[in-house]
């Protein structure tokens, strides 16, 4: 039963991403989730889509995966908040915002994470790491990209873990079965440079509850914006 109700909501959340971002507010509610609430997305964060890893060396680069079904490489609901956030503490110039393009689908999350997008996001912070020696770099993500960055992580050599400087994953799939003190490692990243952000209620990362508190970690960006910073 767990497991059939893990699922629903998944399948709700992603339909509730796509409602939120892609169809106008005039447009009618899709019925299949007509009786949820749908936390509505505003255009307080620049882009859904962030490519500066193609551009000059920046002090921080910060790599972001999105959750299932969102668009662009970020997404809409925790991504580019936190990357606002950023830039407006380490300035437009301080940081190198980069999504990881991958397909996130409903299939990828059953499968721990999109192989290809795991693929995707070790290649990014390999080559983050490669071609800006000085760099700091921060992985973080959202639901499904919560799992590639596990996933990716633990595929890092250990001269390329040490340049990690801070993990932020919200809404994290790997967490549903574990408490705060057992919570699944980040590659060799260590545990102090991890903040793992899971609201109570949520059933994407504890097992039990509903969608709703899946669909609000936006409110979670100044929080992990302040641990990214201190790490810095």
């Amino acid at each position: 039963m767990k497991s059939t109700a893990l699922f629903a909501s998944l399948l709700w959340v992603s339909l509730a991403s796509a409602a939120a971002v892609a169809v106008p507010m005039s447009a009618p509610v899709v019925p299949a989730i007509a009786a949820f609430p749908v936390p509505e997305i505003t255009a307080a964060a620049d882009s859904d889509t962030e490519n500066q890893l193609s551009g000059p060396c920046r002090n921080v680069t910060f790599i972001f995966a999105r959750g299932t079904n969102e668009d662009g490489n970020v997404g809409a609901r925790v991504g580019p908040p936190l990357i606002a956030d950023l830039r407006a503490a380490l300035g437009t110039d301080g940081i190198a915002a980069q999504g990881v393009d991958y397909d996130a689908s409903v299939l990828g999350y059953l499968e721990g994470g999109s192989p290809s997008g795991i693929t995707t996001m070790t290649g990014l912070i390999n080559t983050a790491a490669k071609q800006c020696p000085d760099t700091k770099i921060v992985i973080s993500g959202y639901s499904q990209g919560a799992q590639l960055v596990h996933k990716a992580a633990a595929k890092l050599t250990a001269a390329v873990t040490a340049r990690v400087v801070a993990v932020a994953i919200f809404g994290d799939p790997e967490r549903v079965g574990t408490t705060a003190s057992t919570l699944p490692p980040v590659g060799k990243v260590p545990a102090a440079l991890v903040d793992s952000f899971c609201h109570v209620g949520d059933i994407i990362c504890t097992g039990e509850g509903g969608a709703t508190e899946h669909l609000d970690y936006d409110e979670n960006a100044p929080a992990a914006s302040a641990f990214i910073l201190g790490l810095l």
